[in-house]
């Protein structure tokens, strides 16, 4: 009778290892395998980095091509059109009395704003939307809509330019801030642009109005707040879009982070005590 136990975990010996050769990794073996990895890794990151830069290269050369093709149209068509249109419309507000500045700045802020296309005002009066997609998404240079119309943002050259927006009519205050300071200036007032950093949460980042000097006083003309007010009604809108700065009043001083010229970088925020605590 075999007496002999099946085998268990208990009883069974370890498997030896005998008859098995382990191959010693010198230190040179070591060293080796670690510069081999080293190199496939910073092969891997220099490769990324030249396919980054290329693409980065290949960004600015369409945006290069861009600006090329917009500074031909904008020589040959955009300015002589815009500078013709100024020079009529001066020419008319001209007519006005010289003594009637309300009217006279009333004039250049409906010049400012007409027919307009304003994607802030498409969302907050639930206009159609003109889906504002961008020529290249990667320099964000240029934006059009479904009407044709065109908005330059930096870096194009044509961001803010006043004949850029007046060919186009696409943007938002700080185009309509930028044409008005200059026709305004045309019309042989003294103006200049003006910005509130705006806090996070809100519809906007910032906002920007010009400031007109009348009689010897800065008086704030804001075209986007009178566009608003008559093309939607806002009729509480009727007495800000041109007032004192002591009064305006577009944002709450808890919304306002600054304010200043964007010529020159400088503080105006204690002269706008009803939008900015100081």
């Amino acid at each position: 009778m075999n007496t002999d136990k099946p085998p268990t975990a208990e009883n069974t010996p370890p498997p030896s290892d005998a008859g098995k050769k382990t191959i010693p990794i010198s230190r040179t073996t070591h060293f080796c395998i670690v510069i081999i990895c080293l190199t496939f890794l910073i092969s891997g990151l220099i490769l990324t980095i030249a396919i980054q830069q290329e693409t980065q290269a290949s960004h600015e050369r369409n945006l290069e091509s861009l600006n090329a093709y917009f500074t031909a149209f904008y020589d040959e068509t955009i300015r002589p059109a815009g500078e013709a249109e100024m020079t009529s419309f001066i020419s008319g507000l001209a007519e006005l009395p010289a003594e009637n500045d309300t009217a006279r700045i009333e004039q250049i802020a409906a010049f400012a704003a007409s027919n307009v296309t304003n994607e802030f005002w498409e969302e907050a009066y639930g206009l159609p939307s003109t889906r504002w997609r961008h020529l290249d998404p990667y320099t964000g240079a240029y934006v059009f809509n479904t009407e044709g119309k065109l908005r330059a943002l930096p870096p194009s050259p044509y961001a803010k330019d006043p004949y850029w927006f007046l060919w186009y009519r696409m943007g938002a205050c700080s185009e309509l801030a930028a044409l008005t300071a200059f026709v305004a200036d045309k019309a042989g007032y003294e103006a200049r642009v003006v910005k509130a950093d705006l806090t996070p949460g809100l519809n906007a980042a910032s906002h920007s109005w010009a400031e007109v000097r009348v009689n010897g006083v800065w008086w704030v003309v804001d075209a986007d707040l009178y566009a608003q007010y008559q093309r939607f009604g806002r009729d509480s809108l009727a007495d800000d879009w041109y007032t004192l700065p002591a009064v305006y009043r577009p944002y709450s001083p808890e919304q306002v982070t600054a304010v200043y010229l964007t010529a020159t970088g400088e503080s105006v925020t204690d002269r706008y005590p009803a939008i900015a605590s100081g």
